[in-house]
């Protein structure tokens, strides 16, 4: 992620404009070969080698910002440490108080006997004081793994960067998908799931009547929060690669820029950007201790697979984390609030309040609960007594079917439906 100092853009009208990079342009591929070669270079290099070696491309670049953001990157993407086993600051001591001993005697000749003297000292093994005493330091880390990229990538992901390092600074975002591919959709819902975030879904029309099917996502940024806000600006930032994978998009954020509210707005006219390839199959710990429990120990319900959207009602759709049916066929969908997810919270409390019979039933984390604002919406709300539940990190099985089974009874058969 690229620091503050680090980005680059310009304010014009209000807005915060990204200074993008041609990523086909020869000289940007000659510097980032340049510092690719080091990362690469064998033997593997320590910080300070690494310094070392591009500080002096860094100088003498036309622009050292540029070359120190895609160094930056790259540094991203390696690993370092000493490389062995061996107690360093353990190490050290035994050799500080070798040494003591040795110089409260009679004064070794030269430097070879005193190294010696210290040597015969040392427990158990006297090849320690050949070895770096300072190998843990972290100018002295070495290169460990480094994870490769082409040139044309690296600077791919410096666009895609620059986005990243001003979302961190977000208080809202709007991301507009015109007729998105059902697939690549599904994709990014998918990355919002795994990143935790949630967003309000409309379906919109556009200004001039051109597209028939946009979406519009709404997704708190991490400045509108009261706590938290670093942890979740960094999910809100590795989210991002997904958006443009669609092929029409647009993303408009409010953020606070040297102090002063600005805009941004990129999209897939902006530049080239790097994106996410493919989603891995992981999933998260928790999320797959609950699907093993509640199989276990739920003989009612079943976990199925969960559409795209449930359609809200006034172009609102709902993004379900979970489905559930039961041995009838009947259907009911969950949705989980965290921490970070206030505003979708109050917004969905009133959907189910104008709309009691929609098949859906909602988990708020107790962290987010705990807020004034939020205690008081739930007390105010009609239906959460019967259609939520307060949980920490994630759901209890028993507390989902018991509601499951409250919610069936209050239901229509015809709500239920697949």
């Amino acid at each position: 992620m690229l620091t503050k100092d680090l980005i680059k853009c310009h304010q014009r009208g209000g807005k915060v404009v990204p200074l993008f990079i041609n990523a086909d342009h020869p000289d940007h591929q000659g510097t980032a070969d340049q510092l690719l070669a080091v990362f690469r270079s064998t033997p593997p290099p320590t910080r300070a080698d690494i310094d070392q070696l591009t500080q002096p491309l860094i100088q003498v670049h036309g622009d050292p910002v540029l070359a120190r953001g895609l160094r930056k990157l790259l540094e991203d993407r390696s690993d370092f440490g000493h490389g062995g086993e061996e107690d360093q600051p353990a190490i050290r001591e035994a050799v500080f108080e070798a040494s003591a001993a040795v110089l409260k005697g009679v004064p070794p000749e030269d430097l070879d006997a005193y190294r010696e003297a210290v040597r015969q000292r040392i427990e158990p093994s006297p090849d320690t004081l050949t070895a770096d005493l300072y190998a843990d330091l972290p100018a002295n880390e070495q290169l460990l793994r480094f994870r490769d990229l082409s040139a044309r990538d690296l600077l791919l992901r410096y666009n895609t960067a620059l986005v990243q390092a001003l979302l961190l600074r977000a208080r809202a975002l709007e991301v507009e998908l015109d007729d998105p591919d059902p697939a690549k959709l599904r994709r990014l819902l998918k990355y919002m799931r795994f990143w935790r975030l949630l967003a309000t879904i409309r379906r919109v029309k556009s200004k001039r009547g051109k597209t028939a099917n946009r979406l519009q996502l709404t997704i708190d940024g991490p400045a509108s929060l009261f706590e938290g806000s670093k942890a979740y600006g960094l999910q809100l930032a590795t989210f991002f690669p997904a958006v443009p994978t669609l092929d029409t998009w647009r993303l408009r954020a409010d953020i606070t820029w040297k102090g002063k509210s600005r805009k941004i707005d990129v999209s897939n006219k902006s530049s080239p950007l790097w994106t996410y390839r493919r989603m891995g199959a992981y999933v998260p710990d928790e999320i797959r201790m609950f699907h093993r429990q509640f199989k276990e120990k739920s003989k009612a319900w079943g976990i199925v697979a969960t559409p795209d959207f449930l359609d809200g009602g006034d172009q609102v759709l709902v993004v379900p984390d979970l489905t559930f049916q039961d041995g009838d066929g009947k259907l009911i969908h969950l949705e989980l609030f965290h921490r970070w997810h206030a505003t979708p919270l109050v917004e969905r409390l009133g959907l189910l309040d104008r709309q009691p019979d929609l098949p859906l039933v909602i988990g708020v984390d107790r962290s987010l609960a705990k807020r004034a604002d939020i205690a008081e919406a739930i007390e105010e709300s009609r239906v959460f007594a019967e259609r939520g539940f307060l949980f920490r990190s994630y759901p209890s099985v028993k507390r989902v079917t018991k509601l499951l089974d409250t919610a069936a009874s209050q239901l229509s058969c015809e709500q239920l439906e697949p």
